[in-house]
């Protein structure tokens, strides 16, 4: 079980863990510690630790370390690496942990990632977010799944993280993502139809109903 007030750990510390950690620190989480192997490389290790400074998050040596310091585990590098990424943590991850992949990639992906973090017996959350969390940090909405997911819903609710949970195992919360990112698709390109369609009619097409010219898009909720 995560404690009232966990202790967190971003593998990875790129935009998306900086921002999550601004939010969650201004919160009320305690401790925060980032592990990024960029930090050896010249390019970005002066990014990285200004952002560390700025988020008040404590910069650690190595993967191992990371994980001995952390309850909550947030996995935030480049998708083509999140498989590879969770197989090295879970050599260190204790039972009673939970695991919690923020990686824009597959379905497969993440329910791979869970097969590997189950079996050393701690909990996995695939969490799929919906836009930059640039301004609204770490409660940007999310969709989550997988066997960890109601008790990251349950104890990071409390510190105004922004969530559905969706039921099913890890892959569910990214393939609706990827759904809503169809329909979204699917809405902009039926509106540039209509768009042409209209100029070639010699139609202001801004005189048309407001809901015919900008569709709300929402998420597909499941029935």
């Amino acid at each position: 079980m995560l404690s009232k007030n966990p202790k967190v750990g971003f593998i990875g510390f790129g935009e998306v863990a900086y921002f999550f950690s601004l939010g969650l620190k201004a919160a009320g989480i305690k401790q925060i510690v980032a592990y990024d192997k960029a930090l050896s490389d010249p390019t970005y290790s002066e990014i990285i630790r200004k952002r560390a400074s700025d988020a008040n998050v404590q910069l650690v040596p190595s993967l191992e370390e990371l994980m001995k310091q952390s309850e909550l585990v947030f996995s935030s590098v480049w998708g083509n690496l999140a498989l590879q990424v969770t197989k090295e943590a879970a050599q260190f991850i204790k039972p009673d942990r939970i695991y919690a992949d923020l990686n824009n990639s597959t379905p497969t992906v993440k329910e791979q990632g869970a097969e590997v973090i189950n079996a050393k017996g701690a909990k996995f959350v695939d969490i799929a977010i919906f836009e930059p969390p640039s301004k609204e940090r770490h409660k940007v909405f999310m969709c989550v799944s997988g066997d960890g997911a109601e008790q990251f819903k349950l104890v990071m609710s409390e510190y105004g993280m922004n969530m559905e949970l969706m039921s099913g195992g890890a892959g569910k919360a990214t393939t609706m993502k990827t759904l809503a990112k169809i329909y979204y698709l699917g809405a902009q390109a039926l509106y540039l139809e209509l768009a042409v369609s209209a100029r070639k009619a010699g139609c202001d097409i801004k005189s048309l109903p407001p809901l015919l010219v900008k569709p709300t898009v929402k998420m597909p909720r499941e029935d």
